[in-house]
């Protein structure tokens, strides 16, 4: 759909279509990877919070373990056709940093339509068992944007007429004041965010705030004028969570201002030979429509046509 084309920053590659442009950056250096820089061509603006990044890579964890941030251990990138491919290899020595032990990732960063990025990760695991191994994606948008998702009332069983998804715009509460939101699948995914994987690792402990289950596994971020929406998806097999921060008027709520979206993928036990391969997907449209975010991620998960 869209040719990268390398800038003349190390590790930075531009794309540009109809509807948008920006930049992928793989820089071990600048610890940085995804989508660095996103204008919506419609408007103007830039989607991406400055200095941050979309379809990122964040955390790799297990049952009350945090093995790595994956953006500051070591990895390559290359361009393979129209494809950013970076990847993250198998620690040679036991002491040696490492994505998580005797497991290697691979990430391919594509165009796939004039509004759409895409990103595939494929993770192998060798010898080891991991149990409740979690790989968190993480998401940060510009301030004049506020998060939004859809969700269900707990415990009153799949979506329904009598428990319909609604869509839940996380605002400020003195509840869960200066706590991330945390939005699980079920009540089985819900204790995973509590079995003390947040208690290690840098930027930790995080302070989790659970609320309703998500309907789908997609969230967005938002306009008041409703002329910019960001989609960002994954796959129902593949996410058991998402996390957002929620929308306040104090300029001091650090948490609040952060803008972020994340995804909790896998979530089972993985042992030797386990090979996984995640889906994800932004999409940059308008909210004219009110069901836009749901026809955005009903479009990625419908069946491939051959």
């Amino acid at each position: 759909m869209s040719a990268l084309t390398p800038t003349d920053r190390p590790g930075v590659w531009s794309f540009e279509t109809a509807a948008m442009k920006g930049e992928l950056s793989a820089n071990a250096e600048t610890h940085q990877h995804g989508i660095t820089s996103l204008t919506q061509k419609s408007t103007g603006r830039q989607v991406v919070r400055e200095k941050l990044f979309c379809l990122h890579l964040y955390r790799v964890l297990a049952r009350n373990q945090w093995f790595s941030q994956c953006r500051d251990l070591p990895h390559t990138a290359e361009l393979a056709g129209d494809e950013l491919v970076v990847r993250w290899a198998l620690a040679k020595k036991v002491d040696e940093p490492c994505f998580a032990p005797g497991v290697e990732a691979e990430a391919r960063y594509k165009i796939t339509a004039a509004n759409a990025i895409e990103l595939a990760i494929t993770l192998k695991n060798t010898t080891r068992w991991h149990r409740d191994f979690e790989l968190f994606t993480s998401n940060y948008f510009d301030h004049s944007m506020n998060p939004g998702l859809y969700t269900i009332t707990p415990y009153r069983g799949p979506i329904s007429d009598k428990n319909p998804a609604v869509v839940t715009q996380p605002l400020d509460n003195p509840c869960s004041r200066f706590c991330y939101n945390g939005w699980p699948r079920d009540i089985f995914a819900a204790q995973i965010f509590t079995d003390g994987r947040w208690e290690y690792g840098m930027h930790s402990p995080v302070a989790w705030a659970l609320g309703r289950w998500f309907a789908y596994p997609f969230g967005f971020y938002a306009t008041g004028d409703r002329k910019t929406l960001a989609v960002v998806m994954a796959q129902p097999d593949d996410c058991f969570g998402m996390c957002t921060s929620y929308h306040s008027d104090d300029p001091k709520d650090g948490i609040a201002h952060h803008n972020s979206i994340y995804h909790n993928l896998i979530g089972c036990n993985v042992g030797p030979g386990w090979q996984r391969t995640l889906r994800q997907r932004l999409t940059l449209t308008d909210w004219e429509a009110d069901d836009a975010p749901l026809k955005a991620y009903q479009e990625f998960v419908a069946p491939q046509r051959p």
